[in-house]
């Protein structure tokens, strides 16, 4: 093995005369141009995984909004699939990688993950070489309160990698990044990437390191913890018209109030002259006030209240007349009150 994939090192009982051929090109009787799997191939493989983080985090900004999050107290189950580059002395092709992580979110910010990872890249022979990996990892995640939340996350851990030379085990220590972008409060969408130092022991006294890459992409489910608080939805009580003025000699009806069991139509003055009766098919209840005109633009009213349905408006040359339809067709009870400023649409109990 070679430090950082630079050099080499000499071994008890193998004769190195020659450093600038290398013993392992020598050993495997591998070509020079073989090398093409190792440092530049991960360098070109990290440098587009980072592009297409990138690439990944931008587009879901321009989708994100401020809902969903990282909850404190939730557990997370987090599978993945992706690439994991190697060191180049390792002499070893980029190679397909899977495996699943499970944490637990301190807080909004903080949360502990650990992580159990496979590899299967190729060789320069030809042939696969499985690669193991546990890791524990602390995560920091950023504006956890949003759907697109990046984080980083540093930790340590074990592994055993095979390649031409043998198999080695030992610690390792990764840092990286990553974002999830949240589908909804307990579904989120997964991009990590890692740098990842595996130190062997190669000689009494003395140790070295792989520097190997993983990039992967999956889901994040968090559960547990306490309930997500729904605010509740406040029902809309007053609708007031848009027009503030009517015409000389007009009433204006200027809003519609629904108070306990009662809808108060209001208008600029008294109204004394009205009639009130009911239709069918579909059921309704309608009011037709002389000389008056609706404050409203819009011609249809949805309340969804008091068992009324809609208000709707039709104006006439001599007077307006307003339907209250009932919902699900039921005619509703009802008895009229009089009051300075409109009219009050009591619904009785049948």
């Amino acid at each position: 093995m070679s430090h950082g994939g630079h050099g080499a090192k000499r071994f008890p009982g193998r004769d190195t005369p020659n450093l600038t051929k290398g013993w392992r090109v020598q050993k495997c009787s591998i070509p020079p141009q073989t090398f093409k799997y190792g440092r530049y191939a991960k360098d070109e493989t990290m440098k587009n995984a980072f592009l297409s983080v990138f690439a990944f985090a931008a587009a879901l900004v321009v989708a994100s909004s401020s809902l969903a999050d990282v909850r404190g107290g939730e557990v997370t189950l987090s599978p993945f699939i992706g690439v994991q580059t190697f060191d180049g002395s390792q002499q070893l092709k980029p190679g397909f990688a899977a495996g699943a992580r499970l944490g637990y979110n301190l807080n909004e910010n903080w949360g502990v993950e650990s992580q159990l990872s496979f590899a299967l890249p190729k060789a320069a022979d030809e042939n696969f070489y499985s690669q193991y990996g546990v890791e524990g990892d602390l995560l920091y995640h950023f504006f956890p309160q949003g759907k697109l939340v990046p984080f980083v996350v540093l930790g340590g851990g074990w592994s055993r990698s095979e390649n031409l030379m043998g198999t080695s085990k030992g610690p390792t220590f990764d840092y990286g990044a990553g974002v999830k972008y949240f589908v909804d409060h307990s579904v989120a969408l997964r991009m990590d990437i890692r740098q990842v130092m595996a130190f062997s022991p190669l000689n009494k006294g003395t140790t070295d390191y792989w520097q190997n890459g993983l990039f992967t992409f999956g889901l994040s489910y968090q559960f547990g913890g306490a309930p997500v608080a729904v605010p509740p939805v406040e029902e809309q009580n007053v609708w007031l018209g848009e027009e503030s003025g009517a015409p000389a000699g007009k009433t204006l009806i200027t809003g519609l109030k629904v108070e306990g069991d009662a809808l108060e139509i209001m208008a600029s003055g008294r109204i004394a002259d009205y009639k009130i009766f009911t239709l069918t098919q579909p059921s309704r209840l309608v009011i037709d006030i002389g000389n008056a005109v609706s404050g409203f633009r819009a011609r249809s009213i949805t309340l969804n209240r008091l068992g009324i349905a809609a208000v709707r408006f039709e104006s006439y040359p001599d007077y307006l007349r307003i339907y209250l339809d009932g919902a699900e067709g039921r005619l509703i009870p009802y008895r009229v009150e009089e009051t300075d400023k409109g009219l009050k649409i009591i619904v009785t109990t049948p």
